[in-house]
């Protein structure tokens, strides 16, 4: 079943804590995607845990913030509309390559550009 939300977005310093596991679990059901800086992204795992990286698949997203100050909507943008791909040991594989909001003209373009390795 595909819902719509308005997105959202929220950011959280690496200072800001989340010990307990409802709090983690709580945290990865509040958003669809989680987006970090590639100088933190080492830190990570420590911090959210086995509940973001193992039991919910939606480790942060790597992207390059400037350190001057510069608008990071160009790399946010790009994380937002990409797609992720993780491997994992065995023989399957998923990726995701589209919307519920898409026709299926368009799902079908993607899965073609996927499948070619565009």
């Amino acid at each position: 079943m595909c819902t719509s939300r308005v997105p959202t977005a929220q950011v959280i310093g690496v200072e800001k804590k989340y010990k307990d596991l409802a709090q983690k679990r709580t945290l990865a059901d509040a958003f669809d995607l989680f987006l970090c800086d590639k100088r933190v992204v080492e830190m990570m795992p420590q911090i959210l845990g086995n509940v973001f990286y193992k039991q919910k698949l939606k480790a942060p997203v790597p992207i390059q913030l400037k350190e001057n100050g510069e608008d990071p909507a160009q790399e946010v943008r790009k994380a937002m509309t990409g797609t992720k791909f993780r491997v994992v040991q065995g023989r399957c594989v998923g990726i995701r390559f589209g919307r519920c909001s898409m026709t299926e003209e368009q799902l079908f373009a993607n899965a073609s550009a996927v499948i070619a390795g565009r």
